[in-house]
């Protein structure tokens, strides 16, 4: 072996060295393997200061038995992250990256061996931490190394005589977010009791629904970022959208106001039965029409007006597709003056067909179409503007190819939904009796003394329905069938498979990561000021009323489904939705 020369930083035995002084710092290499008297080998000397047995390392890197990496830079043994992280063990002399990788390390374990502990020393440089259990004596010192923001362990008591815990302060809302994360983004609804239950039986330990919730919401944030940064996102979205796909109008809207009034800014709150709604619609929108929804008209009326007659009656007036035939229906109310004055205050162009514009080719007095697409929207509605946004364009962007390749498959000029009108309507249409003038028109007479007229040319009928839905009524296809004419020729071209076509034709590109979004120099959006009220949000879904109630049974009834409500016995009225009396005091409704 080679002598060494100059011994100026050599060290005798008998010096003093107190365990984490780092002045004598030297590249050594731990290895509980490796005893004093071992044979030296030709890559190394072995060493023993300040009681830290090891070998010192001259090569680079290694790996030892036990599958550590060993610190090129000192030889001690370093705290691997993917193979010691779930269940960290620790030594005299074990070297970690930083301060903030010893603090997670020392907090795992605390999880792992459900004991809580307390750091007594928490700096930047020193850590030092001890068991909350007073009589335990479990320590564990570590403090940097000179010149590095290595951590290394310097003093350690590994033994733990106290007895487990059921909760540990480490095992808070950000260790499950972190420790979960995969999971709860594989599935967010993820119901709080279920995933309580999971993790208290995989973690051994108690947790609260609080900390479930908390957990949850970290993890939406590490997906999306707050909210402050998914507004702030929103004018470079604006040019990607506008960068992937050319020619299309994106629109943002804002800004910094606490009331609006009605008189300078032109907005338009989407809300029911709110005043000047129906003035703020036609002075922003004057071309289009602004109809009522029935079900929600009714549900109006019967507060004041109830009967199954005056049900009856006010549907009757709403599907009425004549004037004629709308003032008829409301002339059975007159001996009802507080009903009929109630409807008359409702402009009947907002809720009855007789009034209708023809130019839309739609006569529903329901909002379906819009209910259906807002039910698909549920989950996205609950996510941050930014992600929602993309939930929906991913959602259309499928559905316009889904759409478009389904109906290739269908043999047809009309949709097949307009198919089987049409075949329903020429049923029907054997009912009446054609009389042609002709030329193009025809007086169709029907079965109860009933007349119509109908026009081929201009397409249309006395009763409306065919200018309504730009579908041929039964009295028009009378007259076609009597000219030998197809009737789905007659039928208006929007419900056309070449129209339908032409509508999905136009695919959504896809869009880049946010990452590679343009940047914007305009001033970053800022979120609404919302008060959030404490406690978990409520979701206010809408009521539904006895005539959706009955269509659901109608719906279960054909399924062959028994439903039971409410303990309901057979041959006996339930008491559900029924105003009682009481007999103690007469008063009917406040113990119904």
């Amino acid at each position: 072996m080679q002598m060494i020369q100059d011994d100026r930083n050599c060290m005798e035995s008998s010096d003093e060295q107190s365990v984490g002084d780092d002045s004598c710092y030297s590249d050594v290499l731990v290895d509980s393997e490796i005893n004093m008297g071992d044979e030296v080998s030709d890559w190394g000397i072995e060493v023993n200061w300040g009681g830290l047995q090891g070998k010192a390392n001259i090569s680079d890197t290694q790996t030892s038995s036990r599958g550590k990496e060993v610190n090129q830079h000192n030889g001690f043994f370093v705290f691997n992250l993917n193979l010691d992280n779930d269940d960290p063990q620790f030594e005299v002399g074990l070297c970690f990256p930083d301060t903030q990788t010893f603090r997670d390390a020392v907090r795992q374990h605390s999880i792992v061996n459900a004991r809580d502990v307390v750091f007594t020393k928490n700096d930047k440089n020193k850590v030092q931490v001890k068991c909350k259990h007073e009589s335990c004596p479990w320590y564990i010192f570590a403090s940097q190394i000179h010149g590095e923001d290595t951590m290394q362990v310097k003093t350690l008591k590994s033994v733990h005589e106290c007895s487990r815990v059921e909760r540990v302060s480490a095992a808070n809302s950000k260790w499950l977010a972190n420790k979960y994360k995969d999971k709860i983004r594989t599935d967010p609804n993820w119901p709080v009791d279920s995933m309580m239950s999971v993790i208290q039986k995989e973690c051994k330990l108690m947790f609260n629904k609080f900390q479930m919730y908390r957990a949850k919401d970290k993890v939406a944030k590490m997906a999306s970022g707050s909210e402050d940064k998914q507004y702030g996102m929103l004018w470079r979205y604006d040019a990607e959208i506008v960068r992937s796909n050319p020619n299309t109008t994106v629109k943002i809207k804002t800004t910094e106001v606490e009331e609006i009034p009605t008189d300078s800014s032109n907005w338009t709150i989407m809300s029911d039965k709110q005043k000047w709604l129906i003035d703020a619609v036609d002075m922003l929108l004057p071309h289009c029409e602004h109809r009522f929804y029935v079900l929600h008209l009714y549900s109006n009326f019967k507060a004041a007006h109830k009967g199954l007659s005056l049900k009856m009656i006010l549907w009757k007036a709403a599907k009425a597709t004549r004037i004629v035939d709308f003032e008829k229906t409301l002339c059975e109310l007159r001996d009802r003056d507080e009903a009929f004055k109630w409807l008359a205050k409702r402009p009947a162009a907002q809720w009855s067909r007789a009034y209708f514009r023809t130019h839309s080719k739609c006569d529903i007095l329901l909002n379906n179409l819009c209910e259906s697409f807002n039910a698909t929207l549920v989950a996205a509605r609950s996510k941050p503007i930014v992600d929602m946004l993309e939930t929906i364009r991913m959602m259309l962007m499928k559905r316009i190819y889904v759409k478009r390749d389904q109906m290739k498959k269908y043999k047809g000029i009309l949709c097949p939904n307009i198919q089987k009108m049409m075949e329903e309507l020429k049923k029907k249409s054997m009912e009446y009796i054609a009389h042609w003038n002709g030329h193009d028109q025809f007086e169709i007479e029907g079965s109860y003394g009933d007349r119509h007229t109908v026009n081929l040319t201009e397409q249309t009928c006395s009763c409306r329905k065919w200018q309504l839905t730009g579908i041929p009524c039964a009295h028009a296809i009378s007259g076609m069938f009597f000219m030998g004419y197809k009737p789905e020729d007659y039928v208006d071209e929007c419900y056309k498979k070449a129209v339908f076509f032409k509508v999905y034709s136009h695919l959504m590109m896809p869009l880049h990561g946010p990452e590679e979004w343009p940047q914007s120099e305009r001033k970053p959006l800022l979120p609404p000021i919302i008060e959030r009220m404490p406690g978990k949000p409520k979701k206010q879904d809408r009521k539904k009323t006895p005539q959706e109630l009955e269509e659901i049974k109608q719906i279960s009834k054909k399924k062959k489904v028994e439903v039971t409500n409410c303990g309901q016995k057979l041959g006996k009225l339930r008491r559900q939705g029924l105003i009682m009396t009481c007999k103690i005091c007469g008063v009917a409704g406040h113990n119904s």
